[in-house]
């Protein structure tokens, strides 16, 4: 009876510490593999940080296939962040109010009356995203925008327009443009606080040209009140 009684005690203490030894092993096979899937964590969070890009199409057959913006944002992310517009309830509206305004033509609409041409309202398709600079959060944002035309006459016919702006009325308050032509697609960035010198939307400006110098010949014009 006594043998018995410590063979049972014996597999008990046997069973227990193989399966210590066991869960150990899990735990460490557990902590690797989180350590190994740290690279995919930080990729993650690396293309949330991305800048978002916003479309607005007003022709839905002619749709652009070489959209720059993309591209354009990933040459600027190392000095700039997307502008998050949840800062405050009034900053939403805001966004709401540019999208809409967006939809309905609102900024070509006036752009065809003080310029008047009528070829602004011809953009088949508006790509945009709204940056700040990465070293000052508290910064207006700052928008870049891919204008594309179906025709590219009309494009060059809206930039020629563009070009002689001190011969036109221009019914905004604040004006910092800065404008860039190619083919049949017109570039444009703008802001409030920062006026077209500034090294920030100078910035902007060349990495657009280095994103499209490759395609051909291009043409801009900048101009601020």
């Amino acid at each position: 009876m006594n043998f018995i009684l410590k063979f049972i005690i014996v597999f008990i203490i046997f069973f227990s510490c193989k399966k210590n030894v066991y869960n150990t092993k899990m735990l460490q096979s557990n902590y690797l593999t989180q350590k190994e899937i740290k690279p995919e964590q930080k990729t993650a969070v690396s293309f949330k940080d991305s800048i978002k890009v916003f479309h607005v199409y007003y022709d839905s057959i002619a749709f652009n296939k070489t959209e720059r913006i993309t591209a354009i944002n990933k040459r600027l992310h190392t000095h700039f962040l997307e502008y998050q517009f949840n800062k405050g309830s009034n900053e939403l509206r805001n966004l709401k109010n540019i999208k809409e305004l967006s939809k309905s033509r609102g900024f070509l609409n006036t752009l065809t009356k003080d310029f008047k041409n009528k070829s602004f309202k011809e953009v088949s398709s508006i790509h945009y995203s709204y940056l700040e600079p990465l070293n000052d959060k508290y910064s207006s944002r700052i928008s870049i925008e891919e204008w594309y035309f179906k025709d590219k006459q009309k494009a060059k016919y809206c930039f020629e327009s563009l070009k002689k702006y001190e011969e036109a009325i221009i019914h905004f308050k604040t004006i910092n443009w800065i404008w860039i032509y190619q083919d049949n697609k017109i570039f444009l960035v703008f802001a409030l606080d920062h006026q077209v010198l500034s090294k920030e939307m100078q910035h902007i400006k060349q990495e657009i040209i280095n994103e499209i110098k490759h395609s051909g010949t291009y043409d801009s014009v900048q101009f601020y009140e």
